[in-house]
C-alpha cells in the first residue's frame, strides 16, 4: 500500500491554521487581567467579598472595562448592596451595551423585590405599637427610597414612599413624593387626597394666625395662602383627570372659597353647569355657591336640576330642604318688621318656604333615617309650621341618634 502525502502548500495551511488557533487561544488567555482571572475564580467559589475586591481592583486601572463593571454589580447583587448594583450597571452601560439585557432584567428584580419589602414593612409599621411603628416605617422608607434609586420612573413607588412619610408625620416629604408620583401618572384619587392634605394645612395656618401678631402674623398668612393656592391647583389638576369625582368638585368648591375667590369659583361652575347641564354635581357646587351669595332662589333652581338627574341625591336633598329654611326664616325676619297692612302677605310667602323645605326633608329622612342633622333640620321645618307635636319627636329623634354614636 502506498503511503499517502498530503500535499506540501495543504500541509502547510493546516500547519498554520493550527499555529492561529493556539496563538488566539493564547493571547484570549493573556488580554485577561490577573484581576479578571481572580474575581472569576472567587465568583465560582461564591467568595464574593474577594471577588468585589479583585474587580474594584480592574475596574481602577481599565474604567472602560463594561464586563468588570457588569461583573461588579452582579458581585454587589449577591451582596444585598443595591445602591452599589446599581452604580456599577449603569457604569457597565456607559461603557457598552453588552450586558444590557440581563443589567435590565436585575433591576426589575431587585426593584420588585424592595418595593414588596417597603410594603410589607409599611403594612406591619401601621399596626405596630410604641417604638416599633417608627422602626418598621423607617425601614419602609429605606426600601422605596432604594428602590427609587433603581428604577426613579416608578409613580407607584413615589406614592408608597409619601405615605410611609405621612406614616411618620412627615407631611412635607409626603406631600412632595406625592406630588411626584403624579408628576409620573395620573391618579385622580391621589390628586384628590394632596389637594385636601393642601387645603387642611391652609386652614391650620389660617387659624394659628389669628392668635398671633406681627411678622409672624404675615409668615402664617402668607403660608395659608400658599396652602390654599397649591390645594386649588391640584385639585383643578384632579378635576381634568376624573370631571365627575365629587371629592375633588366639593374640596375644590373649599378651597376657593377659603381664599376668597368666590367669584372665581361662581363663573367656574357657571360656565361647567353651561356646558354640561345635566352633571348633578356642576350644578350641586353652582348651587353651593348660589346660596353662600345669599341667592336663594337661584341656589334652589340649582339643587331641583340636580335632583331631576337623580332623585335620590341625598345632599341636593338635603340642601334644598336646608335653602328653604332659611329663606323661610329670612323672610319670616322680614315680615315681623312690616306694617300690619301688608303682613299677612308676607306670612303666606313665609309658610310656602318652610313647608317646601319641609317636603324635601322629609324625602331625605325615608333615605337616611338615622341622620341626627337630617331630623334637626326636619324639627325646624315642622316648629316654623307649629306642628309642635312632630317637632318634638323629630328632635328627640336627632338626639337620640347622636347619643348613640
Amino acid at each position: 500500500m502506498k503511503n499517502v502525502l498530503f500535499p506540501a502548500r495543504l500541509l502547510s495551511g493546516w500547519l498554520l491554521a493550527a499555529a492561529l488557533i493556539i496563538s488566539l487561544a493564547v493571547m484570549g488567555f493573556q488580554c485577561a487581567s490577573a484581576e479578571m482571572t481572580s474575581s472569576k475564580m472567587s465568583m465560582q467559589r461564591s467568595n464574593w467579598a474577594d471577588a468585589e475586591r479583585h474587580l474594584e481592583q480592574e475596574v481602577a486601572k481599565n474604567p472602560t472595562n463594561a464586563e468588570a463593571w457588569y461583573l461588579l454589580g452582579r458581585v454587589r447583587l449577591e451582596q444585598k448592596n443595591y445602591r452599589g448594583m446599581n452604580e456599577a450597571y449603569s457604569r457597565s452601560l456607559s461603557a457598552g451595551n453588552q450586558f444590557e439585557k440581563n443589567i435590565t432584567a436585575d433591576r426589575l428584580s431587585v426593584w420588585g423585590t424592595l418595593f414588596n419589602n417597603g410594603v410589607e414593612s409599611y403594612l406591619k409599621g401601621k399596626n405596630a405599637q410604641g417604638d416599633s411603628v417608627s422602626i418598621l416605617l423607617n425601614k419602609s422608607v429605606d426600601y422605596f427610597r432604594t428602590a427609587l434609586a433603581i428604577n426613579s420612573d416608578s409613580a407607584a413607588t413615589y406614592m408608597n414612599l409619601g405615605l410611609a412619610y405621612l406614616g411618620l408625620n412627615n407631611f412635607d416629604e409626603a406631600i412632595r413624593n406625592f406630588e411626584t408620583s403624579l408628576q409620573k401618572g395620573k391618579d385622580p384619587a391621589l390628586a384628590a387626597s394632596v389637594g385636601n392634605m393642601h387645603l387642611e394645612r391652609g386652614r391650620k395656618f389660617q387659624k394659628e394666625a389669628q392668635s398671633v401678631s406681627g411678622t409672624k402674623k404675615d409668615s402664617l398668612q402668607n403660608l395659608s395662602k400658599s396652602s390654599f393656592t397649591k390645594a386649588i391647583l391640584m385639585l383643578e389638576q384632579g378635576q381634568q383627570w376624573a370631571p365627575e369625582n365629587q371629592i375633588i368638585l366639593g374640596s375644590l368648591l373649599d378651597a376657593y372659597l377659603a381664599t376668597g375667590r368666590t367669584d372665581e369659583a361662581m363663573n367656574k361652575f357657571k360656565l361647567a353647569v353651561d356646558k354640561t347641564p345635566n352633571n348633578k354635581l356642576y350644578r350641586y357646587n353652582y348651587g353651593v355657591l348660589l346660596l353662600k351669595a345669599g341667592n336663594h332662589q337661584a341656589a334652589i333652581d340649582q339643587f331641583k336640576a340636580a335632583v331631576v338627574v337623580d332623585p335620590k341625591f341625598e345632599d341636593a336633598l338635603y340642601n334644598l330642604g336646608v335653602t328653604y329654611l332659611q329663606w323661610g326664616a329670612k323672610l319670616k325676619s322680614e315680615a315681623e318688621a312690616t306694617e300690619k297692612s301688608s303682613k299677612n302677605k308676607q306670612v303666606s310667602k313665609v309658610y310656602e318656604q318652610f313647608k317646601e323645605g319641609k317636603g324635601y326633608l322629609e324625602q331625605l329622612r325615608d333615605l337616611k333615617p338615622n341622620d341626627p342633622d337630617v331630623w334637626e333640620a326636619l324639627g325646624q321645618a315642622y316648629a316654623n309650621l307649629n306642628m309642635q307635636k312632630q317637632a318634638s319627636e323629630a328632635f328627640a329623634k336627632a338626639d337620640n341618634l347622636r347619643k348613640a354614636k
